[in-house]
């Protein structure tokens, strides 16, 4: 993973490959949360969706240290 990232850590001053990792597999979670609503998958479970896309952003804020 680390030589994946170097790329990314060395274009940003300050960066680290676990944090440019965690930054990544965020966003593809909110990517994906936003596609399956869309998609209108969250119909008859989650619905409507706004209490499950304010815990993923409130997950997604202590994960990358931003809460």
């Amino acid at each position: 993973m680390r030589s994946q990232m170097r790329e990314v850590v060395d274009a940003t001053p300050g960066a680290n490959p676990a944090g440019a990792a965690a930054v990544l597999a965020e966003l593809a979670a909110l990517v994906g949360f936003v596609g399956l609503e869309l998609a209108g998958h969250f119909v008859g479970t989650a619905e409507p969706a706004d209490a499950l896309f304010e815990a993923v952003i409130r997950r997604q804020e202590r994960t990358l240290g931003l809460a």
